[in-house]
């Protein structure tokens, strides 16, 4: 898949993530913050924050169907052991 800006992120996953497929900067990364996980988030998005104590899982869903809040999310984490990932619609 086509990635113009060289970060790993194909330009249709930063197009569905409303990052900027030709800014290496430009990503749908999560941020902890004290007491929270913060993201990029980006207009008429949806989103799901998941955990798992393994990468390979089973993930659990820890807040779902967030709307997006831009210009950055953020959700409240009180365990924020293990792996975290962001799912967007």
């Amino acid at each position: 898949a086509a990635d113009l800006d060289g970060d790993t992120f194909s330009d249709y996953a930063e197009w569905r993530a409303g990052t900027h497929p030709d800014d290496p900067a430009s990503l749908l990364l999560l941020h902890p913050m004290s007491g929270a996980l913060a993201w990029p988030s980006s207009s008429g998005r949806i989103y799901h924050l998941q955990q798992a104590a393994d990468l390979a899982g089973p993930w659990t869903n820890r807040a779902a169907a967030l709307p997006a809040d831009p210009p950055t999310n953020h959700v409240p984490v009180a365990d924020p052991t293990g792996f975290w990932r962001v799912l967007v619609e």
